[in-house]
């Protein structure tokens, strides 16, 4: 494989660029288009968190195994069949037929959660190797791009038109992205190596991701000290155990357990997890801490002005996502990764001492979101770097996992400790349960901080590349 790509690579980058970007528009959409959502369809805002929550476990419980099918047979042939749920599911939902419709609609959605990791597969295989880290980090971008596109487009485009058309436009946008990449997206050649699906382990990791969501959203409210909080962790537990002694012993496992304790695999999911507990820092506490009045400790916006004060923070993410990528080419995904980490951290500490001011605010919310970015686009690439190329749906996969994981365990901590700080009378947090909430954020990053040492520099991947498939 030559240094420069061929011109078809890079349009096919391009196009599965795009789907990726469309699939992060209707995964961060929904979030904000709730209570109009829960208005039109007259539906309690439990059931509006439903609609939240079935795209969030069929996001996480998905993505490995879309990888790893894509891995196994093929990732052109899953890339399709999984855009073309989507796609079926977002003019499901689109529709508002009726809210089980939507939940159909919402399941199927979040089978694009796997779509990052096929394309991280094709882009591996039909890119030189010098500039895979570079795209990875633009590919990781179309993320926060999506939720940026979302605070700037949710409120106009449900008001001019209808939130219908919040799924609607994403839908004739994927569509069309599809079209392009059926034409550019190549088929790649077998690896020759053994690719066998383990469907009991996948069944029954599914199973335990849905238990360990459930007792991680469910332990909070019940509180710690109840039976059916201990039952719920002596669930979850059992679960684990029985899923990993299945694994062990299987002749053809789900996730192989070599391959996780190789120091490049486990270290990108440590790296993960932190990431996704300390991205809570943008996606709940910073909402809440500007909506909330000026007399409380908050910022006293509008729900309007939430979009716009986020607005630098994600624009800073979609600058430092590439740069993350690019970054690692030429030091390493460890020292970016120590890199970013310190910048969220910086932020968030920031954030726990002085968060009265706007411009404080908007200064340290861009050092976190560029610092997010670029961590997350190295936790990526070392993930893709410590597998072999048979392996990179699987491994991008797991990684992907485990930040929902963690963004679901900061959600549960963060609201735990602002729902402590009620002050009696009201429903609002106190600035209190703002500065304790930051707090745990610094703590968790301090941590990250830490494990990034234990990064490998330059992990190796296990196995060799597969051969590029003509153009």
């Amino acid at each position: 494989m030559t240094d420069k790509p061929a011109p078809r690579a890079v349009t096919m980058t391009i196009a599965l660029a795009a789907l990726v970007l469309v699939n992060a528009i209707l995964e961060t959409m929904p979030a904000l288009a709730l209570p109009v959502i829960q208005a039109d369809l007259r539906i309690t805002p439990a059931a509006g968190g439903l609609l939240i929550a079935a795209l969030t476990l069929t996001a996480a419980i998905s993505t490995p195994i879309v990888g790893k099918l894509g891995d196994a047979f093929g990732p052109r042939r899953i890339l399709f069949a999984t855009t073309g749920f989507v796609i079926v599911g977002a003019a499901l939902s689109g529709t508002g037929a009726s809210y089980p419709a939507m939940i159909v609609g919402e399941v199927l959605q979040g089978l694009g959660a796997g779509l990052l990791s096929l394309t991280f597969t094709l882009v591996r295989s039909q890119l030189p190797d010098r500039w895979v880290k570079g795209v990875v980090g633009g590919v990781t971008a179309m993320y926060v791009l999506g939720a940026t596109i979302n605070l700037l487009v949710v409120g106009p485009v449900s008001t001019l038109l209808s939130w219908h058309w919040l799924f609607g436009i994403p839908a004739l946008l994927g569509a069309a992205a599809a079209v392009a990449a059926w034409w550019l997206v190549p088929s790649i050649p077998r690896s020759g190596v053994k690719s066998a699906i383990g469907w009991p382990g996948a069944l029954s990791f599914a199973v335990f991701l849905v238990a360990l969501i459930m007792a991680i959203e469910e332990i909070p409210q019940m509180g710690l000290a109840t039976t059916g909080s201990a039952v719920m962790v002596v669930l979850v537990v059992g679960l684990g155990v029985g899923w990993f002694m299945m694994e062990r012993r299987s002749r053809a496992p789900f996730v192989p357990l070599t391959m996780i304790r190789r120091r490049g695999i486990w270290t990108a999911n440590a790296a993960a997890l932190v990431q996704g507990i300390g991205s809570v820092v943008g996606t709940i506490l910073m909402p809440q801490l500007i909506t909330l009045p000026r007399s409380s400790g908050g910022l006293g916006g509008s729900i309007t002005e939430v979009g716009l004060y986020l607005l630098p923070s994600c624009v800073a993410g979609v600058i430092g996502t590439p740069l993350g990528g690019i970054a690692g080419q030429w030091l390493g995904s460890r020292t970016v990764i120590v890199i970013g980490t310190v910048l969220q951290l910086a932020g968030t500490v920031g954030l726990t001492m002085q968060h009265s001011d706007l411009w404080q605010v908007l200064l340290m919310t861009v050092l976190f979101g560029f610092g997010a970015g670029s961590a997350s686009a190295a936790m990526y690439n070392l993930a893709i770097s410590a597998s072999g190329s048979h392996e990179t749906g699987l491994s991008t996969g797991l990684n992907n996992l485990t930040r929902g994981l963690g963004i679901a365990l900061g959600s549960v901590i963060s609201t735990t400790i602002l729902t402590a700080s009620v002050a009696p009378g009201t429903r609002l947090p106190t600035d209190a349960g703002f500065v304790g909430a930051f707090a745990v954020s610094s703590g968790v990053l301090v941590l990250g901080v830490v494990l990034a040492f234990v990064v490998p520099a330059q992990p190796r991947a296990a196995a060799p590349q597969l051969a590029q498939a003509a153009a």
